[in-house]
């Protein structure tokens, strides 16, 4: 077909749903020049897709085998324990292509249970571009699970303007790793631009709420360098109450704002904000077991690239401690875990005037036992060539306990 249009014919609301167990709602076999526009002037609309069905191999959208040149904009998509939009199984290489998302909210069903993905990328992709859309309370217990989440290359994916947020508190009970935005294959170029990711509400009133003894992390974005070089730009990362039974890996804390896997050259982290610039504990990240720890930004997973900027991005208002005296904390602002040639410049960790918050970066507390470590910019390998770094500035920032561990480093 040269066009397929779905769009709402009556005033109101309208709601379409599943009722074929073990099924996606609707199934785009190769579906080219497809357009669903939910909302059109006169108060038509929105078109409302909902797959009630709890299970986490079905979608609503479901793309595949060369579906291309479609479009998506303007409707409410929601799903309980699965995914609100799949694009997977091209037949050739990227011959997925050409989706345009704009104007959509991803949300849940019903309160019980919670789409494990928003949108979800399982196959080679091309020219992607995700903008102006919502995405509420994408958060499966006991998955891996994420707002806009790619699990194969992408290549020229464009994903900006988005608000990420969670308006219920959430207890896993299980392990769950929950990601904003996941994109570390990437090919050709890819731009992930100011993004919102965080607070209950897109009015930040108050904070994004998880309480669990499990195994749970949070990463607000990830992203990778791609041949022809990678954004990540005035994005913002804040607004999280955050409390688990783990604290991460090695490398990334149990909570992480932003990272980044540099394996091309000429790439760029710029201008983003990872909690506030301001006032305390914007971010604050307990755990109840052995170590609360936390980083602003990962930099490399043990990857190397000629040409990796990280500049004008600010890191502030965060607390990290332990829920007990003998739980240990510690908060990397930039750990870097990656060789070649690395510049940092201009970044501020802590708060932005000389005259600000006292504290704005706090690391443990004085009725712990153990040691509160603070870092502003630690690398893990011996970097090669050396890292440049120029006009950064750390202020503001403390660990503490009551004994004679606390450490703060620059």
């Amino acid at each position: 077909y040269s066009s397929i249009r779905i769009k709402p014919g009556a005033v109101g609301a309208i709601n379409i749903d599943n009722s074929n167990s073990g099924s996606a709602l609707f199934w785009f076999n190769g579906v080219d020049n497809l357009t669903i526009d939910g909302t059109l002037p006169g108060g038509y609309g929105p078109l409302t897709f909902r797959n009630p069905l709890s299970s986490n191999n079905y979608a609503v959208f479901h793309f595949f085998s060369n579906a291309q040149n479609d479009t998506l904009r303007n409707c409410v998509i929601q799903s309980n324990s699965g995914w609100c939009v799949v694009i997977a199984n091209p037949s050739t290489s990227y011959g997925n292509k050409n989706f345009y998302f704009s104007g959509n909210t991803f949300s849940n069903v019903s309160n019980i249970a919670f789409p494990q993905m928003g949108i979800y990328n399982n196959g080679q992709s091309d020219s992607i571009t995700i903008t102006n859309n919502y995405f509420e309370n994408i958060v499966l217990n006991g998955s891996t699970c994420g707002s806009i989440y790619s699990n194969a290359a992408a290549s020229n994916w464009i994903v900006k303007n988005n608000y990420v947020y969670y308006s219920l508190p959430f207890t896993p009970a299980n392990a769950t790793n929950i990601y904003g935005i996941y994109i570390p294959f990437t090919a050709n170029t890819c731009q992930i631009s100011n993004n919102t990711i965080g607070f209950a509400d897109t009015l930040q009133s108050s904070p994004a709420a998880f309480a669990s003894s499990a195994a749970v992390t949070f990463t607000g974005i990830t992203g990778s360098s791609a041949q022809y070089g990678t954004t990540i730009k005035k994005n913002v990362v804040d607004g999280f109450d955050f409390s688990t039974g783990t604290a991460g890996n090695q490398y990334a804390g149990s909570w992480n704002g932003i990272t980044y896997l540099p394996f091309y050259d000429n790439c760029y982290v710029d201008s983003n904000r990872v909690g506030k610039t301001s006032g305390t504990s914007s971010v604050k990240v307990t755990s109840s077991i052995g170590e609360s720890f936390a980083t602003g930004f990962l930099i490399g997973n043990n990857s190397f690239s000629n040409g990796t900027y990280i500049r004008n991005n600010s890191i502030g208002s965060i607390e990290v401690i332990g829920s007990s005296p003998t739980i240990r904390s510690r908060f990397y602002a930039v750990n870097i875990y990656s060789g070649g040639a690395i510049t940092m410049q201009n970044n501020i960790i802590g708060d932005s005037s000389t005259i600000g918050t006292p504290n704005s970066i706090s690391v443990g507390n004085l009725t712990s036992s153990t040691y509160g470590q603070f870092a502003g910019i630690n690398t893990e390998l011996n970097v090669f060539p050396a890292l440049t770094a120029a006009n950064n500035v750390i202020r503001n920032c403390r660990a503490r306990t009551n004994s004679d561990s606390a450490h703060s480093v620059g």
